[in-house]
């Protein structure tokens, strides 16, 4: 649309110049220029309405984009993002390399080779407190397919939703 209102002003200017109305050309362009800077103080102002709706979104993060966060996550191998999840209580009650080095030490005694993330139901919200069921897949050393059936539990923070450790 700018580049479109840029040459019919261009192509309009010329005319009324040709046709010797210069005053009016004059106009034409001053008019032209107006809405052009008030198409940008309108782009501009929309994009600070949408960084400061998204920032407020980012604080309002939903349970379950946190739990899928958080499985995936422990899928991955990710230990350290994974604890940056856990709520407060969580992370007081276990250090980060004490978290870390568990989970890996359990997967390699269960020998889980794989992991899927199979489905992430809903949450069940009261209050500030969440539940959230899940299904995951977890593949073993000798191939066979062990699918497992859990819930996580989440608090709401100051920080947001954030995972109960260990699974009750």
């Amino acid at each position: 649309m700018f580049c479109w209102a840029r040459r019919v002003g261009r192509w309009a200017g010329r005319l009324l110049l040709n046709k010797g109305w210069g005053l009016l050309a004059k106009s034409f362009f001053i008019k032209l220029k107006f809405v052009r800077s008030a198409y940008n103080c309108l782009l501009v102002a929309g994009l600070l309405l949408l960084s400061v709706f998204l920032t407020a979104c980012a604080d309002n993060v939903q349970p379950a984009n946190i739990a899928r966060q958080y499985l995936e996550n422990m899928r991955d191998s990710a230990y350290t993002s994974a604890y940056d999840l856990l709520s407060n209580d969580s992370q007081l009650k276990v250090s980060r390399s004490q978290f870390i080095d568990r989970l890996t030490r359990a997967k390699q005694e269960a020998g889980i080779t794989h992991t899927e993330i199979v489905r992430i139901q809903e949450p069940n919200i009261v209050g500030k407190r969440a539940s959230i069921a899940y299904q995951v897949e977890l593949t073993l050393q000798d191939n066979r397919k062990l699918p497992l059936f859990e819930s996580l539990v989440l608090l709401q923070q100051d920080a947001g939703w954030r995972v109960v450790w260990p699974p009750q």
